[in-house]
């Protein structure tokens, strides 16, 4: 497996542990305001990890770099049709669309039920994503 690969993996899961606690609570009750910008925080970062592996397949494995625009939507894309299953891409897709909500939002004017299923089903996506890429090898 490509180091850069590996090391991005290993801070994915570091991030998931070290906030698992929160992920898990809010499943059980809303958040607060400080938990949500939190939840929203580890959401983005969770799928810029994401993004970085498929960046060093796409020019290591696939050759390809997007660029322009919809360049983020353009690698999802072609992950979904060299690399990934239509499931996780479909998952993947709404983290993509929360990332961009993120970058462009205040952290007052999130909405719960935008996250609610982000949170809930990270642990899910994580888990297929890691068998998926491990697949690559």
């Amino acid at each position: 497996m490509h180091k850069k690969i590996k090391f991005e993996l290993e801070e994915i899961e570091k991030e998931l542990k070290e906030y698992e606690n929160l992920l898990k609570k809010v499943q059980k009750k809303d958040p607060d305001k400080i938990e949500k910008a939190a939840l929203a925080t580890i959401l983005h970062s969770f799928y810029t990890g994401i993004e970085k592996i498929f960046k060093v397949i796409s020019k290591t494995k696939l050759k390809y770099n997007p660029t322009g625009k919809s360049w983020h939507k353009d690698l999802l894309n072609k992950m979904q049709r060299e690399i990934i299953s239509e499931k996780l891409y479909n998952d993947l897709i709404e983290y993509l669309s929360f990332r961009h909500l993120y970058r462009n939002s205040y952290d007052f004017s999130l909405n719960w039920d935008e996250m609610q299923g982000l949170v809930e089903n990270i642990f899910d996506t994580w888990k297929v994503f890691k068998k998926e890429i491990q697949k690559l090898d």
